[in-house]
């Protein structure tokens, strides 16, 4: 039993990050709306997903590999990439094995 509320865990962890990155895939009409979307979609992956997760995203716009600036799209996608990377490590692959080695 103890499995499949794990796998719920992680299908409704998926599905959140799924809700809040495909919606704001569409067309955008102004620099504005634009703006304020990418912040939304930041703060909102970031909680989903802190603290590996903006750390993670730190390091990828710090070191510069991907220049995304010019494009929503592709800000979204490294943005939502990052944070689900990060996110997923820490709350699926890390924590349970710390659980695992110092509680039981």
């Amino acid at each position: 039993m103890r499995l499949k509320k794990i796998q719920i865990c992680k299908l409704v962890w998926v599905s959140c990050f799924t809700l809040v990155t495909f919606p704001f895939l569409g067309a955008v009409q102004n620099v504005t709306q634009t703006y304020e979307q990418g912040l939304f979609i930041l703060v909102l992956l970031g909680l989903l997903s802190f603290p590996l997760g903006p750390l993670l995203l730190y390091f990828v716009t710090t070191l510069q590999i991907i220049e995304y600036q010019n494009s929503f799209v592709l800000e979204l996608i490294v943005i939502s990439v990052s944070c689900f990377i990060g996110g997923y490590a820490q709350w699926f692959i890390i924590l349970p094995r710390i659980i695992n080695k110092y509680w039981n």
